[in-house]
């Protein structure tokens, strides 16, 4: 089995479940950890129906020596949420696309309570204040929702929120933008896939995450994360030109 560190977090590399499990707990247990069955989930990505009826007789257990030999299983689920992020099998972040727009809404709520309180709020203040409970939910989020049907539902949910908020019709929102100063989120979700597209070709070339994104990107994959994020640089540099 391959261990690869991150900075709070580690990627295990095995050859089957029962490698990866029974040595992760293995490991565990000579470190005096405790691998906790009953909260961690087990996803499967990009897997085809071949693969899965290959591994149908696979199960997802380890064997625990302490206080007595028991066996444990994992249970296997069709999505997972982790660190704020719904994880699907295909990745493709269309539930995880739903809860964006649910915190949007929830922002939106604590907004307007919160505004109950406040006699005449300025422009600048009401902006502030959305922007700190409604529109704080999408930044470091874009990256992941790079399919147009995905921003558009966020952009649509946005800007009804910001109607509602300063009380103007959804005709008149495209003045309200540009005099707030608010880009359309196509714009801001190319910018967020650019970023890291440039820090990782600068970075040395035997660093380990430079390795990783060239082998996924030559030859080109469709519809990949790094298609993507060439495809963002290719718009930006259009829209400079």
């Amino acid at each position: 089995m391959v261990i690869i560190l991150f900075m709070d977090d580690l990627c295990l590399i095995a050859h089957s479940p029962q490698e990866l499990l029974q040595h992760t707990q293995n490991r565990c247990e000579r470190n005096r950890c405790l691998l906790s069955c009953s909260k961690s989930k087990v996803l499967t990505f990009f897997e085809t129906p071949a693969q899965n009826h290959n591994r149908s007789h696979l199960a997802w257990r380890v064997m625990t020596h302490f206080p007595t030999p028991t066996y444990n299983t994992f249970n296997e689920v069709n999505f997972f949420c982790y660190i704020g992020v719904m994880l699907d099998p295909t990745l493709s972040f269309h539930d995880h696309c739903t809860m964006l727009i649910s915190r949007i809404w929830k922002g939106h709520a604590s907004l307007r309570d919160k505004l109950q309180s406040v006699r005449t709020p300025s422009d600048t203040l009401l902006f502030r204040l959305w922007q700190g409970r409604v529109a704080v939910h999408l930044p470091s989020h874009l990256a992941l929702l790079s399919h147009p049907a995905q921003t558009t539902r966020l952009q649509s949910a946005l800007d009804l929120s910001l109607s509602y908020t300063f009380r103007v019709p959804p005709t008149s929102l495209t003045l309200l933008k540009l005099d707030l100063g608010l880009p359309p989120l196509d714009l801001l979700t190319q910018a967020a896939l650019a970023r890291p597209h440039c820090r990782l070709q600068v970075l040395p070339p035997d660093h380990l995450a430079r390795q990783l994104f060239l082998l996924r990107t030559y030859p080109p994959r469709p519809h990949s994360l790094e298609d993507a994020m060439r495809h963002a640089l290719l718009e930006l540099g259009r829209l400079h030109d």
